[in-house]
This record gives C-alpha cells, structure tokens and sequence, in this order.
C-alpha cells in the first residue's frame, strides 16, 4: 500500500472556513483542555499548546523561524514569537514527504530534519486563568501497544475533508512505532476504530494517561500523516527535544512544566504542601504531603491509619 504523507496545517479560505477536527475523534470538553488553542500563522492555522506561563508549544512546520502564532484562551487574545529546533529543515520535512510518496523513505538521509518538528514560542504577556500542559521527558514511559490520546482541530474524513465547524477532538490511537537514533518520531496507527491526524492538527499535542490516577502528560506535537490511519508525531523525550527546550528556556528565561519544577499552575502538579489531621483515641496527629511526594493525601491517610491501629492494638 503506497503511503501518503502530508503536511498537516490547514489554510484558511475564508474568514469563515475553518478546517477543524480529527479522523475518528469525538468532540472534547473544551474545560478539559483549555491549554489547547487553534493558534493562526497569516492565512493559516494548526493546533497548539499552552505549557508556560508565556510558553507555547507548536510544530515548526506550522509557523516560520521567527514568526508570530497568535492566538486565543480562556477568552484573552495572545500573540507569540516562535523559534523552531535547530535540527528541523522545512525542506528537508517536505523532501520526506515526497520521499514517502515515492515509497523512499527508508533511504532518506534527512529523516533528523523532518522529525525533529518542533517550535516553541515566547507569549507576549502571560497566559492568565488556565492551568497549563505538562511536557513529558521520560522515554520509558512509552511503549508499544500503549494507547496515546491523539487531539486537535483537523478535517474528520480520511483524505481530508469534513469538519469545519470549530470543535476541538480526541480520539485513542496505539503506538506502533517509537523514536529510535536520530528519529523522533513516535507512530500510531489509529485501525478501527482508532483516531489519525488530520490537516489542522498540526502542532497539537498527544497526551498519555495514567490509568491509575488520570493524570496526563504531553507526549509529542503533531507533524505528519497519511490522513487516513496513520500519523507521525515529534516526541518530547528524545535527547534532541531536552536539548532544544533546554536551550530554549535558558535563552528566553521561560519556565515551562514538565521541564522545571519551579513552573507555576502546571495542570495536575501540586505546588503547594497539603496539610491535613488525623484523631486517635490517644494522639492528634498532623500530617504535612510536600509536592514531591510519590503518594496522595489517600495513600498516606491510609497507611498512617494502619499504623495508629496497629499502634491501638498493642
């Protein structure tokens, strides 16, 4: 089967066209993802994600070295200068996507170019009354089989069309292939009835879930697919991502969340000490969770209750 792979920012005829949506996705609670904006470079537009107080997080694709992603949350208009990783090439991103076409892409040398798809722009003024995206930087935590949540504001019909309508989807799709080398891509192959990419998802993120707790982290930006199963998605853990953002937030003197410990309203991430008490019949206790913490409040009344009754017991 001959794979097609294209770029995925989508191009704004009207004023009034909108090109939005996900292959096989369902519409989000836009509450639940208010770090998730449809950002607009000129005539065009892609998904992208609040990180930072003053950061965004968009495929460099999407916008040029330099240029301006503007953008709206929590109601407030917000303008950007994005800057993309010193490894990406436009034109070596779009010889891979003619290279794939050609059914070449295991020959091409500037694959490093292509995948290293990433931008991170400086918000002109802080982003107020939302609670940011975390980025992910741990590379064990992907696997093969697992599930990622797949977003964004693209078309809804494989080959493109569809959508139009301004809703922000979701949709689960598994991992089948993950960064190796100089490649950073991760690779989903949404099946049936898995979610795929679609033009106007560019640059937004694809989040992986705890199961456990619900937590989730933004593991790679948007960049490519065939529009139809599969997708291609820059991950945030490779060494060349930690790099660039490194770099990046040093230079520009940004604090993001997932990367420093000091970044404030990261979605998810105590910052404060929980303090709470617990009564037995012979002492009052009063127990202080710092933010590090590897347990909940949950888990660790638990625990200190098997111990007083133990402790009762004796």
């Amino acid at each position: 089967m001959k794979l097609f792979l294209l770029g995925l920012f989508s191009l704004l005829v009207t004023a009034e066209k909108i090109d939005q949506t996900l292959i096989k996705g369902r519409p989000a609670d836009p509450k639940e993802f208010p770090a998730s904006v449809y950002a607009q470079m000129g005539n065009s537009r892609c998904t992208a994600t609040v990180v930072g107080e003053r950061t965004l997080l968009i495929a460099a694709h999407c916008v040029r070295d330099g240029g301006i992603a503007k953008f709206k949350a929590g109601g407030v208009d917000y303008s950007s200068t994005c800057t993309h990783s010193p490894l990406y090439s436009q034109a070596a991103w779009s010889r891979v996507k003619e290279a794939i076409e050609k059914g070449q892409v295991s020959q091409f040398t500037d694959l490093v170019n292509a995948t290293a798809d990433w931008s991170l722009c400086v918000v002109n003024k802080p982003v107020a009354n939302i609670q940011y995206e975390v980025i992910n930087q741990d590379p064990d935590i992907l696997k093969e089989g697992n599930e990622l949540l797949l977003t964004g504001y693209g078309c809804t019909q494989p080959g493109g069309s569809g959508g139009n309508d301004g809703i922000y989807r979701v949709g689960e799709a598994k991992i089948i292939g993950l960064p190796s080398g100089s490649d950073n891509d991760i690779v989903t192959n949404g099946g049936q009835p898995g979610a795929a990419l679609c033009y106007g998802d560019s640059g937004g993120p694809a989040f992986l879930i705890n199961p456990i707790d619900k937590k989730r982290v933004v593991v790679s930006v948007n960049s490519r697919g065939n529009i139809a199963t599969t997708s291609y998605l820059s991950s945030t853990s490779t060494s060349a991502f930690k790099s660039f953002v490194t770099s990046w937030a040093n230079k520009n003197k940004q604090l993001i969340c997932g990367i420093h410990k000091e970044a404030k309203n990261c979605r998810g991430v105590k910052t404060e000490p929980e303090v709470f008490e617990m009564l037995s019949p012979s002492m009052k206790l009063k127990i202080t969770i710092q933010p590090d913490a590897k347990y909940s409040v949950e888990d660790a009344k638990e625990m200190i209750q098997f111990f007083l009754n133990r402790m009762e017991k004796k």
